[in-house]
């Protein structure tokens, strides 16, 4: 349980760093893919899990896209990067527990 409340109007850094500087992303491909959940899971009801999202067609994917970039923000990103063993994230906005739920 947290001792510190997470409340809104502030922001928030999640840093996640791997053990002995192991390499959690190994491929470009694989920072892309994390940049498409971060946006995807941003969104406070995202249509349906990533992994069948990833088994749509291009058009269904668009739609879904659109669905997302039209509804309500779980969280606002302010700003994000992603190296071969770091991830760090800020954000602000309600869903914070939600979107750190996801993240870890």
């Amino acid at each position: 349980m947290r001792k510190v409340p997470l409340v809104e109007q502030y922001v928030y850094h999640v840093f996640s760093r791997s053990i002995a500087h192991y390499q959690i992303f190994n491929t470009a491909d694989e920072c892309a893919r994390m940049q498409q959940i971060l946006h995807y899971y941003s969104c406070e009801t995202p249509p349906c899990k990533f992994s069948h999202y990833l088994d749509l067609t291009a058009r269904e994917q668009e739609n879904k896209l659109i669905q997302i970039n039209n509804g309500s923000k779980l969280v606002d990103i302010i700003a994000y990067c992603i190296m071969p063993h770091i991830f760090m994230c800020s954000f602000d906005k309600k869903g914070r527990r939600e979107f750190l739920a996801i993240l870890t």
